[in-house]
């Protein structure tokens, strides 16, 4: 009779713990983002076990404390403060020793706090680890249950799975957040905050194979900022450094939502533009030009020229046949001859890489006055 009866518990647990386990993957599936899915599994488990009050404790990676990451019934303002050490109170214990704690009646909770709690209705607390054997992250605790009552050994066993369940979920969420972290920085520039070289070379075979696919063309602009060999020799590298970062803003600023911002190398950026025509290619990269030598102020002492300016060279792409390395070698020759034009102008590849009518060019003058060739 007492196996059958167990039987029958240990059956009524597991239907309940079914809802749980979708939840919490459906909670997963929904809330990659740390902070979304924080919030998410207090709500979930407030819910489960009928509680008012419920708050996310995780470790700090810095200092061996606990912080509030997530709560949900509590004043926000006292809350979001408090920070526990390991062995300190509830949940220090908790996180220390791995095992929950199920605080049932007054009596019970006197071996854990000694002043009082104005700003909860009960005494009746349960506060769970997060963690699979001796890895434990963080604790989750609950408290005042809207009826008033206890917490019971079924929600102690009911919430037990949920915690192992979203211990899992954290921790595979930290593990995406890292993993989309790595992948930024793989294909970032540190300095600028621009795509890099590496991701440079995957957008640009992608517009390969689309050519290769439905047609169409693209253009591609490369930036070089005019006389950086001198501004950082007069100015310091770190000067250096802020120009290179604040025309990376302003062409941030100015390209078109579907084109892709560069760092090439060193002072060189690189612009693919889907779908653009040599001369819409020719107005946007006069817009870039026009914008860094109006916007940036001059702030330097030593560099001999009034303005920061830069060359561009523009080459199209149409033919899937053609290796996609030949468009950079074109916006290449073109921003050779924007550098023997004087500089401080935008150049279009052409076969016999000809000065266009449009191309412009207002930096001889001044560079003339600054002694410059």
């Amino acid at each position: 009779m007492k196996i059958f009866r167990e039987d029958n518990i240990l059956s009524k647990l597991a239907r309940e713990l079914n809802p749980v386990y979708n939840r919490i993957s459906r909670l997963y599936a929904k809330r990659k983002d740390p902070c979304k899915l924080y919030s998410g599994i207090i709500k979930e488990a407030a819910d489960l076990v009928k509680a008012e009050k419920c708050s996310l404790m995780l470790e700090d990676k810095e200092m061996p404390v606990l912080r509030v990451s997530a709560f949900t019934g509590a004043d926000g303002y006292h809350i979001e403060k408090v920070q526990v050490r390991a062995g300190e109170g509830i949940a220090g214990r908790v996180y220390k020793a791995g095992a929950p704690i199920l605080i049932d009646c007054a009596e019970r909770i006197k071996e854990y706090i000694v002043s009082p709690r104005p700003r909860y209705k009960t005494v009746y607390s349960l506060s769970l680890p997060l963690g699979v054997a001796n890895e434990v992250i963080g604790v989750l605790n609950l408290s005042d249950k809207r009826s008033g009552g206890p917490f019971t050994v079924n929600d102690l066993a009911m919430m037990s799975a949920f915690a192992m369940q979203a211990f899992f979920i954290i921790k595979l969420s930290l593990c995406h957040r890292e993993s989309e972290l790595m992948r930024a920085l793989s294909t970032t520039d540190f300095l600028t905050g621009l795509f890099n070289r590496r991701y440079f070379d995957i957008r640009l075979e992608e517009e390969h194979q689309r050519i290769n696919r439905a047609g169409g063309w693209f253009s591609l602009a490369m930036v070089d900022i005019d006389n950086f060999k001198l501004f950082n020799d007069t100015e310091g590298h770190l000067a250096g450094d802020r120009i290179l970062k604040e025309i990376a803003s302003i062409m941030t600023r100015t390209i078109r939502a579907n084109d892709v911002l560069a760092r090439f190398g060193g002072e060189e950026f690189v612009i693919i533009m889907p779908q653009t025509s040599e001369m819409t290619a020719f107005k946007v990269a006069e817009r870039i030009r026009g914008d860094i030598k109006n916007l940036i102020l001059p702030k330097w002492k030593n560099f001999p020229c009034k303005r920061v300016t830069v060359c561009i060279g523009i080459s199209s792409y149409c033919d899937s046949k053609e290796p996609t390395d030949s468009v950079i070698e074109r916006a290449d020759r073109a921003l050779c001859k924007a550098k023997l034009q004087g500089k401080d102008c935008t150049v279009l590849y052409s076969d016999r890489i000809g000065r266009p009518r449009h191309a412009i060019n207002n930096a001889k003058k001044m560079l003339g006055r600054a002694g410059l060739p």
